[in-house]
């Protein structure tokens, strides 16, 4: 029993040892901004604006790797409502406000050190009823997502001046520059619109959504999204080979994803699958998303395994078959 609990003694304190100097290498690795001042260009402290649309904008911080942006209406000293709360890469941002007073908030991260909030900082955005200044807020699909149906259903934020909405599709991700609308949709009342599926086909389009009132119109908000129908190659394993005996706990999986086959080529992750049983009864051990085609696992008991591994791509689709089961026994 002695020699058991020295060997989780000695377990534990290498796993701990591990994960602080894991920790201390992301700390070392990444330059130290928590001193550092963010630099805000826009917007000014009180501005208003009679556009809904809303340019943040800032000095880009060396070491930082995303902001951190935050606005509350009407105030922090008294919040009635969290608007956003979001990390975004590079030095600026927009986002549709309604009509109402905001204050914000801007930081510069990295993953391990962060800067001081600027702000809060006030701005206030004027009721308008000519809305060709304005925008629509669109929700989902969000821009550039991969979809593998053609039941596709577009929705949005209402607009308080807007008597009704026009909705259009177009051919390509790039929505402004492309001439090929295969659908209009006119004089809609609600803020979710479902694209007839005879316009659709596994390929990339656009849609967009403007305002519309008795005076004035908005000018077009619009997002990308591509259809993915295609399931991605079923996977090949390459190593370890069927029957391999481990001199390790340690097992490093490796195997070969292949390619989307289809018009549309999403990108493709693994998920691999480990078990004690060849049926895959009970599962041991899942992992999601593996961008890389290999795998590092530990096992914590000796005995006899098999492991599998399916392709899934961005768009949700999966492959046909999953892989062939191989067996691994390790000491």
């Amino acid at each position: 029993m002695q020699k058991y609990y020295f060997n989780i003694i000695i377990k534990y304190s290498l796993s701990l040892s591990f994960l602080i100097g894991l920790t201390s290498c992301n700390a070392i690795f990444e330059k130290d901004i928590s001193e550092d001042t963010l630099d805000l260009i826009l917007p000014t402290n009180g501005q208003s604006y009679s556009t809904n649309k809303v340019h943040f904008k800032w000095t880009e911080l060396d070491g930082a790797s995303n902001y951190k942006i935050e606005i509350v209406q009407p105030s922090y000293a008294n919040i009635q409502e969290f608007i956003l709360d979001t990390l975004v890469e590079g030095g600026e941002y927009y986002y549709i406000l309604e009509p109402g007073n905001y204050e914000f908030q801007i930081r510069a991260e990295n993953s391990g050190y962060q800067t001081a909030f600027v702000g809060p900082y006030s701005i206030s955005i004027d009721s308008v009823t000519d809305l060709s200044s304005q925008l629509v807020q669109l929700t989902s699909p969000a821009n550039l997502f991969y979809i593998n149906s053609l039941d596709v259903v577009c929705s949005w934020q209402p607009h308080y001046a807007a008597d009704t909405y026009e909705f259009q599709l177009r051919n390509g991700l790039d929505f402004n520059n492309s001439a090929s609308i295969p659908h209009v949709m006119t004089d809609i009342y609600t803020t979710t619109y479902t694209i007839p599926q005879s316009f659709l086909s596994e390929g990339e389009f656009s849609w967009g959504v403007r305002a519309i009132n008795q005076n004035s119109s908005s000018n077009f908000s619009s997002n990308g999204f591509t259809i993915d129908l295609t399931a991605p190659n079923d996977v090949t394993l390459t190593s370890p080979a069927d029957n391999f005996n481990s001199t390790s706990q340690t097992v490093v999986f490796k195997w070969s994803t292949g390619t989307d086959p289809g018009t549309v080529n999403s990108p493709v992750n693994s998920v691999i699958e480990l078990s004690n049983d060849v049926n895959f009864t009970s599962i041991l051990y899942t992992q999601n998303n593996i961008i890389s085609d290999s795998l590092e696992y530990t096992f914590s008991n000796a005995g006899d395994y098999w492991w599998r591994v399916y392709a899934e791509d961005e768009a949700g689709n999966i492959s046909v078959n999953y892989s062939l089961e191989y067996k691994v026994t390790v000491p």
